[in-house]
């Protein structure tokens, strides 16, 4: 079974809305400005931007999350089926950059949706923070534990440009258990500082987690690498709510 089939069910559950990711997102983003979302899913943090009268979007390559009900545009982010210089704030979470097919790719996904951006606007970047991971040589995360269900995280490692990642899912209310494995490409600390310079970022700013902590390179659980484009975005009147 594919991994997201796995996941599609369970997907908001085992990663639920957080109030501090999409603070941080909306103190970054102008009111009523344009904002991409690459690697959706579910739509949640869409829908809720919607709601508070940005033009949001999501981008998503995996058909299976066509069921939910938001402003989506089926493509991948190897490939933007997208216009340059259209959004104020583009933002890509929940570990979506790992899913790269190698670290060239890396920096031509964090290239391509760098050019997506107006001047001024600002590109948000977050995964887990693999420099922990392979300093630690850690084998697992924390398993998620919900009411209904149960979710492991295992790593295995090829060398220090491939990992594969075994999600192992277990349903609690009717004690089923999925697993599926997916291969990622870690993104290190300095693979940002090397995009950075070659994207033509004014300015990168990194945080260890959503609640503006302060990244801690070989400790902080994630990595969240905020890039801002220069120029200056055009101001408008926030919109009536």
């Amino acid at each position: 079974m594919k991994f997201y089939e796995v996941l599609n069910n369970y997907y908001d559950e085992i990663f639920p809305f957080s109030n501090d990711t999409y603070q941080f997102i909306k103190d970054t983003a102008q009111d009523g400005k344009n904002i991409l979302e690459t690697g959706s899913a579910t739509g949640k943090y869409i829908n809720a931007l919607k709601n508070e009268g940005y033009k949001a979007v999501g981008l998503e390559h995996e058909k299976i999350f066509m069921n939910y009900s938001y402003s989506l545009i089926i493509g991948d982010m190897h490939f933007y089926p997208l216009k340059r210089e259209s959004f104020e704030t583009v933002f890509c979470i929940g570990n979506t950059l790992a899913h790269a097919k190698n670290s060239t790719e890396v920096h031509k996904i964090l290239y391509n949706s760098f050019s997506l951006l107006k001047p001024g606007g600002t590109l948000i970047i977050q995964t887990v923070n693999y420099d922990r991971i392979f300093a630690n040589n850690l084998k697992e995360l924390p398993a998620i534990e919900t009411r209904n269900l149960i979710f492991e995280r295992y790593y295995e490692y090829n060398d220090d440009k491939k990992i594969y990642f075994n999600g192992v899912l277990t349903d609690k209310q009717i004690n089923k258990t999925y697993s599926a494995v997916v291969e990622l490409t870690p993104v290190f600390f300095d693979d940002y500082i090397k995009a950075s310079g070659q994207i033509g970022a004014s300015f990168v700013n990194f945080n260890g987690d959503f609640r503006y902590g302060k990244l801690q390179k070989y400790e902080s659980f994630m990595t969240v690498a905020s890039f801002t484009k220069p120029g200056k975005l055009q101001q408008i009147d926030s919109p009536s709510r």
